[in-house]
């Protein structure tokens, strides 16, 4: 494996397993904060950047040795692993966007009933809303 393999490897590893959290931390905000949808978003994007920090941390101390000091004790012709490399911080945001897509997906979709949420606070709709509602016969 080139230099060049080991990266695109561990960037690949990284970004499969931070989406797939990101994913889950959304489906739990959703369900933990249905009736605050501003909180679990930004729960949701706090989450997801710590748990980027907290999963790049582990696979450094979970990952393979140094290369160069494996291969400096090794015999001549000896396989050895690269070091697990995340290239650019862009992929640090997938764990974010992971948990946001699902939490904005989640709250424009399911959005409807007779009552919304402003900011946390339950607010009925007003008599015009109800009429349109209810068709021209009962205007």
């Amino acid at each position: 494996m080139t230099s060049i393999e080991g990266t695109i490897t561990g960037t690949a590893a990284y970004l499969v397993v931070a989406a797939a959290v990101g994913v889950a931390l959304g489906v739990v905000a959703v369900v933990r904060l249905r009736r605050r949808p501003w909180v679990a978003l930004l729960g949701s994007v706090l989450a997801g950047a710590a748990g980027g920090v907290v999963l790049g941390w582990l696979g450094h101390l979970l990952g393979p040795e140094d290369p160069a000091t494996v291969a400096a004790r090794s015999a001549d012709g000896t396989r050895v692993p690269y070091d697990l490399v995340v290239e650019g911080w862009g992929a640090y945001a997938a764990m974010p966007a992971g948990a946001v897509t699902v939490v904005a997906v989640a709250f424009l979709l399911l959005r409807g009933g007779e009552h919304a949420a402003v900011d946390g606070v339950s607010v009925e709709r007003g008599p015009e809303q109800r009429a349109d509602e209810r068709g021209p016969a009962h205007a």
